[in-house]
């Protein structure tokens, strides 16, 4: 029996097979890693109410829609980091099957596969299959809408605008820079629809106007009425983000670097980004000079498809960033990976030379993607070890500073602390722990650390709260630093307190004053700090009765 018949006949056995075995490569070690700071985030705002989360996506870049789905979700199947993770492992599973589907129905049987099989060597999208956080679903929701897309390209009517209006919608309402999505698909439908149909239409007469067909310009116009009518209760903050000037999100401008950079791990690593790029660039001009290399299947129009949903949509996100508002960040740009998938699926597929041979060659650029591929998930966080260590020092003497108590909350009581409001209540809760968050850069001399004996400092992030070190210097001063901890993400730093009577310290104030020069320091010092002149007088009192003993 024809091999292509074969995978014809089983198609949606073997999408589900792809979308099982996908799943369990997921769900390999996905609890294994702690959470960091977007994902507790992402717990934090989907415990609250439906109203609480709508009116909180007022005031952020992104819509509400994966806090609500994440809210449903964490009801059935709790808030554990495999809870949390497992929702968009199955959107990333489904995503498999779906793109095999896709590339079966609008390619060919062989893009199908190859496809199937760049999707399960993408680093990137198994990273973010096990993130708990809007890019699953992201991915999901493109692949429907792009199917639903070319539905209506090669068929077109109201049920496939209106797909494409509803799966546009909700890609809307997950990640508005996914929309770039909408931009290729605009771009596209000119070119797919113009004069010569893209697939074969057996209607002898077709209406038709200034060359493309009325029913393909009146569907695709139904699906963006479609589409108005979903986002309609959204509109005013839609004006909002398009109104608004240079700072639409936090990122910085993006380099040439880390354009490449982003090409570099959508390949797996720099090496196999030209392996893959000199393939492609090989096959183009093999099947360009060499027809009878060439399947006759070819045709530039489907080919154009991939390009502009993956490369170009990748340049315009970074093109933009560059000369408009920062937008370039890997992960937003999640999505384009199919486009760079199906290209290299359906170039390699129209290479009319044995299929052994085709294979075999395939086979080899996809070993070695398996083998840059970081199974399981590679973490840059261990902030669950971090905090485990810190709760076994813990006692009555010890005090603990933290510059992230959203994730000290979520590690030391998820049940109670974490539950607590936001800010004060959690803070108070905490701080019955001896846990305190270290909200300024000057709490290390402000803070009565008479009855304790130890004191652990936290840094996450590589002390983004505190680039210059202010802390650490003072802490050094002050204290005896005993050891230093690295956590990956995370840093602990253990000093001994030496037990000063409050007897002690105004002796010592005395003889400071009595110093003249050495008071008129501590003045200088403690304008510059923006504090009183008897904190900073005590802080130096300690710190001369430390050094004293």
């Amino acid at each position: 029996m024809d091999f292509s018949f074969c995978i014809v006949k089983h198609k949606y056995k073997l999408a589900f097979l792809f979308c099982i075995a996908y799943l369990c490569l997921s769900l390999y070690k996905i609890g294994d890693n702690s959470l960091w700071y977007d994902e507790c985030f992402s717990i934090d705002w989907a415990n609250d109410s439906i109203s609480d989360i709508i009116n909180f996506s007022l005031k952020d870049i992104n819509p509400p829609l994966y806090l609500i789905i994440l809210h449903y979700w964490m009801l059935f199947f709790g808030e554990s980091e495999i809870a949390l993770r497992s929702l968009s492992a199955l959107a990333a599973s489904a995503s498999c099957g779906l793109l095999f589907l896709f590339a079966l129905r609008f390619f060919n049987w062989q893009t199908a596969i190859f496809s199937t099989l760049l999707f399960f060597t993408s680093n990137e999208l198994y990273y973010y299959s096990q993130e708990g956080r809007t890019y699953g679903l992201v991915i999901l929701f493109t692949v429907l809408s792009n199917f639903a897309y070319m539905s209506l390209v090669k068929n077109p009517n109201y049920k496939n605008a209106v797909l494409l209006g509803i799966f546009n919608a909700i890609i809307f309402y997950l990640h508005t820079l996914a929309c770039f999505t909408f931009i290729g698909q605009i771009l596209l439908i000119p070119f797919l629809t113009f004069n010569k149909f893209l697939f074969s239409n057996k209607e002898n007469k077709i209406k038709t106007f200034l060359g493309f067909k009325l029913k393909h310009i009146t569907c695709y116009l139904f699906s963006w009425i479609t589409f108005g009518i979903f986002i309609w209760p959204w509109k005013e903050r839609l004006m909002q983000l398009l109104t608004r000037k240079q700072k639409v999100v936090w990122s910085s401008k993006p380099t040439l670097l880390e354009f490449k950079n982003c090409l570099f791990d959508f390949h797996n690593s720099e090496i196999l980004f030209y392996v893959y790029f000199i393939s492609l660039l090989l096959v183009f001009i093999i099947i360009t000079y060499f027809k009878k290399y060439r399947e006759t299947s070819f045709n530039y129009k489907l080919l154009l498809v991939p390009l502009i949903l993956g490369p170009f949509l990748l340049w315009l996100n970074y093109f933009l960033a560059v000369n408009i508002t920062p937008i370039f960040v890997k992960r937003y740009v999640l999505f384009t990976i199919l486009g760079f998938i199906l290209m290299y699926a359906y170039m390699f597929s129209l290479l009319k030379i044995d299929l052994r041979i085709k294979m075999g060659l395939f086979i080899i650029l996809i070993v070695f993607s398996a083998i840059n591929m970081r199974v399981p998930r590679e973490s840059n966080w261990d902030f669950k070890e971090g905090v485990e260590l810190l709760l076994r020092h813990k006692n009555s003497s010890t005090y603990i500073s933290t510059d992230m108590p959203l994730l000290f909350s979520y590690y030391v009581d998820r049940k109670t602390i974490f539950k607590a409001q936001e800010g004060r209540w959690r803070d108070e809760l905490l701080n019955k722990q001896n846990i305190y968050v270290s909200y300024n850069l000057n709490w290390q001399n402000t803070t009565d650390f008479s009855k304790y004996t130890d004191l652990y400092y936290t840094q996450s992030f590589g002390a983004y709260t505190d680039p210059t070190q202010i802390v650490i210097r003072d802490l050094n001063d002050k204290f005896t630093l005993m050891d230093d901890t690295i956590f990956k993400g995370m840093s602990i730093s253990h000093y001994k307190i030496t037990i000063i009577t409050p007897i002690d310290i105004k002796n010592a104030k005395k003889s400071i004053k009595d110093d003249n020069e050495w008071f008129s320091q501590i003045v200088t010092k403690a304008k510059e700090r923006n504090v009183t002149v008897d904190s900073m007088l005590t802080v130096d009192a300690i710190w001369y009765l430390k050094n004293k003993k």
